[in-house]
């Protein structure tokens, strides 16, 4: 695999970041990135202390939030060191059900604010929906989150130049 300098990400943040006053960036397979010295995605010390803080420093210095994309093992956890969750202020995963291949598991998870679990259905023009059943059982705090989530979804949706997303080849 190819290698990419945590140098060159940062360069890309900035420009991002000046040309577009940027805010949100995506990092596709993280393990992909040479974060100037090696390290190991199983160890909790490598993770913690030289990974996520240079992940950390780059939203703090340009101003963004990255959102790490990453994959979990069969017990629904994040593949690698438990410093992947530990680690970072919010965790969202999604899970297609091993049997009705239209309906997936959301779940929020985060240090500052309450869980959130739903049921999402996708319909033939592969639309995410929550499922009827999950939403009557919604409090006030997740309808307000689930508007706030779908504005953010229809601004990222709607002006793509707003969005960098780092994709590592495998």
């Amino acid at each position: 695999m190819t290698m990419l300098s945590i140098l060159k990400v940062e360069k890309e943040i900035s420009d991002f970041h000046e040309k577009y006053n940027g805010k949100l960036v995506f990092i596709d397979m993280f393990n992909g990135i040479n974060f100037g010295n090696s390290y190991d995605l199983n160890n909790y010390q490598d993770m913690s202390q030289n990974i996520f803080p240079q992940l950390r420093n780059l939203c703090n210095k340009y101003k963004v939030a990255i959102i790490i994309v990453h994959h979990l093992n069969r017990k629904g956890k994040s593949l690698g060191s438990i410093a992947i969750d530990t680690c970072v202020d919010g965790k969202i995963s999604i899970k297609q059900d091993e049997n009705i291949k239209s309906t997936f598991y959301f779940k929020y998870e985060s240090r500052d604010y309450p869980s959130l679990d739903l049921v999402l259905k996708r319909d033939n023009k592969l639309i995410l929906s929550i499922d009827e059943q999950t939403e009557e059982t919604l409090n006030t705090y997740i309808h307000i989150f689930e508007s706030a989530l779908n504005s953010v979804i229809d601004v990222i949706n709607s002006i793509d130049k707003y969005r960098l997303h780092i994709k590592m080849k495998s």
